[in-house]
């Protein structure tokens, strides 16, 4: 990874994506343990 992490707001993050879609993905990730998007 490069550059800097930064921190992001939740308004800042509502700007930029589906928050409710995320927070789905992770609540799906936490209850099966399964990353549908990972790459092997």
């Amino acid at each position: 990874m490069l550059g800097t992490v930064r921190y992001m707001s939740l308004e800042g993050m509502k700007r930029k994506t589906d928050v409710e879609a995320y927070l789905e993905e992770i609540r799906r990730l936490e209850s099966t343990g399964v990353d549908p998007f990972r790459v092997q």
